[in-house]
């Protein structure tokens, strides 16, 4: 397991927090709310397939999201 891998959860919880949604919103139709959660905290590294859904539903480009993960120390400072 890659650590940049390990740190998507984070920025995608900071992400749809400061995009204004659930977990609910986000996971409908990609996974559960629950799984949604454990991707957030680091539980568990979903499939690429599911890593897209989740970026595509927040309306990210993964360019960006890498770029925002390389940042995600001082977005966490927020």
């Amino acid at each position: 397991m890659k650590k940049r891998d390990y740190d998507f959860g984070p920025l995608i919880k900071i992400t749809r927090r400061r995009l204004g949604f659930t977990q609910e919103e986000i996971s409908e139709g990609i996974c559960t709310p629950s799984y949604l959660s454990r991707i957030e905290n680091c539980h568990v590294i979903p499939s690429a397939e599911t890593y897209k859904l989740i970026l595509d539903r927040l309306n990210l480009d993964y360019e960006n999201f890498i770029e925002d993960l390389n940042n995600l120390d001082e977005m966490m400072l927020v």
